[in-house]
């Protein structure tokens, strides 16, 4: 999915539907920070939280 409107003046999709979109990843990832015993608050996700880790060359 690409996720134009998150670009200045394109009104045609909006955070809630970002967070709809990509609502069972972010709760997915939430639930292993939870279970890791991360510490802390509050928990902050950025798009870091969802890239792949970098590949070994």
């Amino acid at each position: 999915m690409q996720l134009t409107g998150s670009q200045p003046g394109n009104a045609d999709l909006d955070e809630m539907t970002v967070f709809r979109s990509f609502e069972g990843k972010i709760s997915g990832v939430a639930r292993r920070l939870v279970a890791a015993g991360v510490q802390g608050g509050p928990l902050v996700l950025t798009r870091n939280t969802f890239a792949a880790p970098p590949v070994a060359s």
